[in-house]
């Protein structure tokens, strides 16, 4: 794989932390409801959806070679926004 196809991936891996943090602030909102029904139905939409997207786009980028340091990138980026809001 070249050097730029894996900056696009690092890049878009930490673009997809920063949606998957504010998609995953929102679905928050649905799993604490009392609705079972929508607990479910959310949790589920919210897998699918992002699942679906990171591969769509991962095929895109690089014919969807996955790699472990994007997910460790998704992650870092997460905890990142997390305790940026926390200040």
């Amino acid at each position: 794989m070249s050097l730029l196809i894996q900056i696009k991936l690092i890049l878009f891996s930490f673009v997809f932390g920063i949606f998957f943090n504010i998609f995953l602030n929102i679905n928050c909102k649905f799993i604490y409801s009392y609705n079972k029904l929508l607990k479910i139905i959310s949790s589920l939409l919210f897998v699918l959806i992002n699942v679906l997207l990171y591969f769509i786009i991962l095929n895109k980028i690089n014919n969807g070679i996955f790699h472990i340091y994007s997910i460790f990138i998704i992650f870092l980026t997460y905890i990142l926004i997390e305790r940026l809001k926390k200040h």
